[in-house]
């Protein structure tokens, strides 16, 4: 049961969905806001572990069989502000439970404050005052991460617009890999089932192997005037140059295009693995920051016959002004559907470019279920605070749209470009996240680009692919398409 002002209804109904879907459960009716739960507990729990369902409100119920989430007064009107670099509205930081344990009695316990606690290994602090046991809110708290309340409140962007790791206040909670969100949703569903809960108990989770194809083809005009001119005669490159330029020029006669033999030992890695994957195509070119290719080149019909073949799946990758352009947006989308011969239905934005509410309201509009462009630009991690599928909120509509995000927790180029990591360490943040998904039996979403195994440019690249499948396969992860990972908990 859901008792708040009309405004935040919607809010904490979509929060409660999302905290309880690895559960399925559900309100019983999602287009009237409010009721209980179609299913509370697990039917084989001993009775008196049952509950109703959960009340969220600012007054405990009458009836003591319900699960109690305070609603603290004020959150309403504070679930959309800022709190970085300040103190948050609940005080203090109480660490979750591990999975399965009951939560603590906290009552007259003063909790340290929150202002630079580290999160609990077992789960992280609470933004709001209230919830269960007076703990915190797991229910607002889980909206202000989905619905990115920090980055609807703190405009500051980089130079491309996006929103950045660095200065979020995920990063300056040290959450960045923690996925809070699915933390709030182990302590609500052990606290719903009672004592008697082993949490999600025994969980499955997705390894997505993505690939956005930036290039056709890495020798291009360009490239040649980069190597042998900028770099090899004016002396405007890595040292040493002399020896690169020989290496480059080899490279630029044999036969097969590095670009191109790396989509091709991309496949051969997955059919190795038993694996699919997801690719991106560029349907067109708007920006110096497009490189455009024809889909219907020889190599283009071949690889993309071959994908789908193998049950790997192709998504559109919109070119670099096309995010908040619709008309662009749908003539790129008939591009790769003209290619491909069915329209596509998965996205990620080139450069992850995104504007709220236009690039969400236009993808959903041009028919696109499936989105993984909200991953940050500079550094791993979740950045709406969950390594599961979720539908993206409308802020403006006060509304979740039916566009479903699969959030983009590690792109290469950020391991070693932004992050500067080396390849050991690179590998060592990668499981840390995959320790976190597989904890929670959630979805871990990997970018690669298909320069993979262009050493002289991109060491060590390739090696970090084949060795995420290798982590993947070990750690029993389904290693799918994004359609796939979604349609195992929808």
């Amino acid at each position: 049961m859901i008792l708040a002002p009309e405004s935040f209804k919607r809010k904490a109904l979509y929060a409660l969905e999302t905290l309880l879907r690895p559960l399925g459960l559900r309100p019983l009716d999602a287009g009237a806001v409010g009721q209980s739960l179609e299913a509370a507990t697990d039917e084989a729990a001993p009775p008196g572990d049952k509950r109703k369902g959960i009340w969220y409100a600012t007054e405990a119920p009458t009836d003591g069989n319900w699960l109690f989430v305070r609603l603290d007064p004020q959150t309403p009107r504070n679930i959309t502000s800022s709190f970085r670099g300040g103190p948050l509205p609940l005080a203090a930081a109480v660490p979750l439970p591990p999975a399965g344990a009951a939560p603590p009695p906290l009552a007259g316990a003063v909790p340290p404050p929150l202002a630079g606690a580290a999160p609990s290994p077992h789960g992280a602090p609470f933004l709001f005052p209230g919830g269960i046991d007076e703990a915190g809110d797991p229910i607002a708290s889980a909206f202000y991460w989905l619905a990115g309340c920090d980055y609807l409140a703190n405009p500051e962007r980089d130079q491309y617009g996006r929103v950045t790791c660095r200065g979020s206040l995920l990063d300056e909670l040290g959450l960045t890999g923690s996925a809070p969100v699915d933390t709030y949703s182990e302590h609500v569903v052990s606290s719903l089932q009672g004592p008697s809960s082993n949490g999600f108990g025994e969980t499955q989770w997705s390894l997505c192997p993505t690939f956005d194809v930036d290039y056709l083809r890495k020798w291009r005009p360009g490239i040649f005037y980069r190597e042998f001119v900028e770099y090899a005669l004016l002396g405007r490159g890595p040292a040493p140059r002399w020896p690169r330029a020989a290496a480059s020029f080899r490279d630029a006669i044999r036969s097969g295009d590095p670009y191109r033999t790396a989509l091709d030992r991309i496949l051969s890695e997955l059919d190795g693995a038993g694996a699919t994957g997801t690719f991106f195509f560029k349907g067109g070119a708007t920006s110096a920051h497009d490189v455009g290719y024809s889909l219907r080149s020889r190599f283009a019909r071949r690889f993309m016959s071959g994908m789908v073949s193998g049950g790997h799946e192709i998504g559109l990758h919109p070119s670099f002004h096309a995010y908040n352009h619709p008309a662009y947006l749908e003539t790129e989308a008939r591009a790769l559907a003209r290619a491909t011969g069915a329209p596509p239905t998965t996205v990620r934005t080139h450069y992850l470019r995104w504007e709220e509410p236009a690039t969400p309201r236009h993808l959903s509009s041009q028919g696109f279920g499936v989105d993984s462009t909200l991953g940050f630009p500079d550094g791993s991690g979740f950045r709406n605070g969950t390594c599961r599928p979720f539908r993206i909120w409308d802020h403006n509509a006060d509304r979740a749209l039916d566009l479903w995000e699969l959030p983009l927790a590690i792109m290469e180029s950020c391991l070693f470009n932004r992050e500067k990591l080396t390849a050991a360490q690179a590998m060592a943040r990668t499981r840390s996240l995959m320790a976190t998904v597989k904890r929670f039996g959630g979805t871990l979403v990997c970018l690669w680009h298909n320069v993979l195994w262009d050493e002289p440019d991109f060491a060590g690249w390739g090696e970090h692919f084949v060795s995420t499948l290798q982590a993947g396969r070990a750690e029993g992860a389904h290693i799918i398409t994004l359609s796939e990972a979604l349609s195992r908990i929808r």
